[in-house]
């Protein structure tokens, strides 16, 4: 009993040692993710005041080159004006000298002539225009609110703090070699049918948007029952997601634009388009369930790259992130500390980006020698990224710093198609994850996270 209660007691201090090792290790990964983020800002704030700089020295470039102009167009027409006014004085001096040769008259028809000559004269006043004074109007409302538009400023000060608190009461429930368990299956029922289940969206605890490779779009319940059907005719992957107030937000490819379905009885969308843009072409969304910003992967053209740009809540761009490491950007997520996850199967590799824009890391595969084929893609409390591999028909489980942690499910008996390998993930509110079957209009849903209770677990 004693070598038992000492084993034990071995058992929890290397627990202890390895959760307190972690921990560490993710507070110095946060402490740099910090630093950077900070660094970034300052950096930020000096090119933008570099920037705003500039732009003054342009104006007041540009505002002294017109009041030259002015000026020299006003004194242009006052030389005019004088240039006129000396014309007609050199006319007055010749007639009143012509007056002076009246005394010159000695005889009545010298005088008469003389008479007739003046009489023929036309006195006449110029027309003379008085230019009106030019006029100046100045911004008496310049302040400091309106220099930090320009400027910048922090809008988050406490970013994933309560969220990386929950995560310390969980801990994965499956290992390497024991599956998540299946807790629940939802059939869609719909005319027409659903073709299956290609990306999801979840819009609250009871209702699920869903759609399949030829654009059908659907809201459903958990009972499987369609309420509504948009017919969308788009073969994007990751094409829609929902607001944290039920709004739906859904590509449409054709016209280069992101719609927006207000949340009503109906889902009413939108008189005009929420963001549009001719030269890129949208092929993936997502709205963040912490900021409310709407992150995009779209395309410009294979050979001139792809991008992730982010938007707030007004359809507003405040964040692009062009890199060589996008190729088609088909599902893109957000992770608990804000970094920026992309499943890319033209790459065959998960990219993920920190929040500031910059490259982290990119998971290939565990395998160097097999191939990776990602597809569906999201991340759980414990701050996970889960992917579905399209070769090894497994739901895989990612660190946050990209490392290969687990496959959670091996869907490998369920279907053997190579073409039919994209699926839908998504996680609901009590953590369980959901898979859509690509071949079918099956949705099925898996519990793997649960709450620790004991604490020598």
């Amino acid at each position: 009993m004693r070598e038992q209660c000492i084993e034990k007691i071995s058992n929890v201090r290397q627990s202890i040692s390895y959760h307190c090792h972690n921990l560490n290790a993710d507070i110095e990964e946060d402490v740099r993710n910090v630093k950077n983020q900070i660094n970034k800002m300052r950096e930020t704030v000096d090119e933008n005041t570099e920037r705003l700089k500039n732009m003054i020295k342009n104006v007041k470039r540009e505002s002294h080159e017109e009041i030259q102009c002015l000026e020299k167009t006003l004194m242009h027409a006052f030389n005019r004006q004088k240039e006129i006014l000396h014309t007609h004085m050199q006319y007055l001096y010749k007639t009143i000298g012509e007056f002076d040769d009246l005394k010159h008259c000695t005889t009545p028809e010298s005088v008469i002539e003389f008479h007739e000559k003046i009489i023929s004269k036309t006195f006449h006043i110029p027309d003379l225009v008085k230019p009106g004074l030019p006029s100046f109007k100045s911004e008496p409302s310049i302040n400091t609110e309106s220099i930090e538009k320009y400027i910048g400023k922090i809008t988050n000060t406490e970013p994933y703090f309560e969220e990386l608190r929950v995560c310390q009461d969980h801990k994965i429930y499956c290992g390497t070699e024991k599956e998540a368990h299946c807790i629940g299956i939802i059939i869609i029922s719909s005319t027409p049918s659903l073709q299956g289940c290609r990306h999801i969206s979840l819009a609250d605890d009871d209702y699920f948007w869903v759609s399949d490779y030829y654009g059908n779009l659907m809201l459903a319940d958990l009972n499987g029952h369609v309420c509504k059907i948009e017919i969308t005719k788009d073969k994007s992957s990751g094409f829609h997601t929902v607001a944290a107030n039920g709004d739906l937000f859904c590509i449409n490819e054709r016209k280069k634009e992101v719609l927006r379905m207000v949340k009503n009885d109906k889902y009413d969308p939108e008189q005009k388009a929420f963001i549009s843009n001719p030269t890129w072409k949208p092929v993936s969304i997502y709205c963040s369930e912490y900021s409310g910003d709407i992150l995009i992967g779209s395309l410009k053209d294979k050979r001139l790259g792809a991008r992730i740009t982010r938007f707030d809540k007004a359809g507003k761009q405040i964040q692009q992130i062009l890199s060589p490491d996008y190729i088609v950007p088909h599902y893109v997520t957000e992770n608990y500390n804000g970094d920026i996850c992309v499943s890319d199967w033209k790459k065959c590799a998960v990219i993920v980006h920190h929040k500031c824009g910059d490259h982290r890391f990119t998971y290939t595969g565990s395998h160097p020698y097999k191939k990776f084929y990602p597809s569906g893609i999201c991340c759980d409390l414990l701050r996970n990224i889960l992917v579905y591999d399209g070769y090894s028909k497994s739901v895989l489980i990612l660190s946050c710093d990209g490392r290969f942690l687990s496959a959670l499910i091996n869907l490998q008996p369920e279907w053997t198609g190579f073409w039919w390998h994209t699926r839908g993930l998504a996680i609901d509110s009590q953590h369980n994850l959901w898979v859509g079957e690509s071949h079918s209009n099956t949705i099925k849903i898996y519990s793997y996270l649960k709450k620790i209770q004991d604490s020598s677990i």
